[in-house]
């Protein structure tokens, strides 16, 4: 009898393929023959469900873009506000990852995030271990709750920094990691050196693995705002994904250690992490990570990747001044975190010049509310603090000429200083569409009707919903 884990991957590769009907009732079966009530399709992990997921073509090359939404669950998690979508895609990309044939090349799985407060995805990663992948991982975070820090070990796992409480006045773990009878030095990136950074990427690469149609392909890149967590950083909040299939510009080079690919970047996150755990770290002095088309500067044909720290230029801003703010310009903000003036002084010169500006922060600094306000064009104002992604959608025409095109810029970068001078992050700048835009109508969903936007219509003290203009 297959396990819950096969049912759930069957399932959701059936919607995929559009014969979700006949396997769902087959499912039923498996399940009553086991001794069961069958459930629900939903409690299989469908998920052809409007505003979940779309797959579409980005630079010729397949992306899968998924969702969560936690007032409509795409994937009910084990309450009724946690939707488990993503965290049910990232298990997928792992446990589809194959082992590697007898004398072949390795088969490789990286990744870099916050941390993984998940026990599934890490027992997916252990199972990928198990049977022979290399993975190789690099958190912020301990976490206890899933055994000590052996287990990172299990799977290639290494930690940014030295000592890093999560909140409140107890630390995940002792400020004493190495036994030395000395405190830990406090930085806490992997690339950035930082004192003051952390590893706030939330990325991995794949060799090769399946799409969610069950094709083996290989280069393949996941970026998303989800940390593997049931906070509102993960299935407890609103965030998307995307997955590149066969970019190997976007992927990297596993013979050139310098490359320019995402690959490339958590392999020197790895290198430059603890190991063993409590072992002097080698930094390398990248506090100003990001050099254009150099370090910290990826290049693919389905999305282009800035990597943080920058100490030099404003990117962000950089991005918004491309655009010419006319009539046809449309910026979509949808933030966890919106701190930094510049932005919005930006996103107010661009209203005041005709762009139709809407804004959505988890939260937000006093202030930026009150530059925000000061717009005299059309400039609408809300927050919700279960908001975790960190995306801009941009529609116009680019002051280089041109047509309307239609962009997202998503990852791991909150409108913060830190995000910008100090982390370790991914602005992931997905390639532009034109007339046909699948990728752009999903992420505007996202915000809108699937999304915060269409559920902060008035202020709420239930949902915490603030309109503020």
């Amino acid at each position: 009898m297959p396990s819950t884990h096969q049912i759930l991957t069957m399932s959701r590769r059936a919607v995929a393929s559009g014969v979700a009907g006949v396997l769902i009732a087959t499912l039923g079966t498996i399940l009553q023959l086991g001794g069961g009530a069958a459930p629900t399709a939903s409690a299989h992990g469908e998920t052809n469900v409007t505003g979940c997921q779309v797959k579409s073509t980005l630079g010729g090359r397949i992306t899968w873009h998924h969702f969560t939404r936690p007032h409509a669950p795409c994937e009910l998690g084990t309450s009724s506000a946690q939707d488990v979508h993503i965290r049910n895609e990232m298990i997928r990309l792992i446990d589809d990852t194959p082992a590697p044939a007898a004398g072949a090349d390795p088969v490789i799985i990286r990744g870099a995030f916050l941390a993984i407060r998940e026990p599934a995805v890490v027992d997916a990663l252990k199972r990928a271990h198990d049977r022979g992948v290399t993975v190789r991982f690099t958190f912020t975070y301990d976490t206890p709750q899933l055994g000590d820090k052996s287990f990172y070990r299990a799977f290639g796992g290494r930690r940014c920094g030295e000592f890093k409480p999560l909140g409140g006045s107890s630390p995940l773990y002792s400020p004493d990691d190495d036994g030395d009878g000395t405190l830990s030095e406090g930085r806490w990136g992997c690339n950035s050196d930082h004192t003051s950074g952390i590893a706030h990427t939330k990325a991995m690469t794949f060799s090769k693995t399946k799409d969610p149609e069950g094709v083996v392909r290989p280069w393949v890149v996941w970026t998303g705002s989800h940390n593997a967590a049931q906070s509102h950083g993960g299935s407890g909040g609103y965030n998307n994904s995307m997955t590149s299939y066969n970019d190997q510009a976007l992927y990297g080079d596993h013979e050139n250690y310098d490359g320019l690919g995402v690959y490339n970047i958590l392999r020197q996150m790895y290198n430059n992490a603890d190991e063993p755990i409590g072992a002097p770290r080698r930094l390398k002095g990248w506090v100003d990570y990001y050099v254009p088309d150099e370090r910290g500067t990826v290049n693919g044909l389905s999305a282009n990747i800035i990597a943080s720290p920058e100490a030099q230029t404003d990117f962000i801003v950089g991005r918004l001044n491309l655009w010419q703010p006319n009539g046809n310009c449309e910026v979509r903000v949808q933030q966890a975190v919106f701190r930094r003036a510049e932005i919005a002084e930006k996103l107010v010169q661009m209203s005041n010049a005709g762009c139709r500006v809407w804004v959505m922060a988890g939260t937000y600094t006093p202030s930026i509310v009150d530059i925000l306000k000061r717009a005299a064009g059309a400039m609408s104002i809300r927050e919700m603090p279960r908001v975790h992604d960190k995306s801009f959608l941009v529609q116009g025409n680019r002051k280089s000429g041109g047509s309307v095109s239609y962009q997202v810029y998503a990852g791991s970068h909150n409108l913060n200083v830190p995000s910008l001078r100090q982390n370790d992050e991914f602005f992931v700048m997905l390639t532009p569409e034109g007339d046909t835009h699948p990728v752009y109508n999903a992420y505007n969903a996202h915000f809108g009707p699937h999304g915060p936007w269409g559920q902060c219509t008035v202020d709420n003290s239930a949902n915490g919903c603030q309109i503020y203009r």
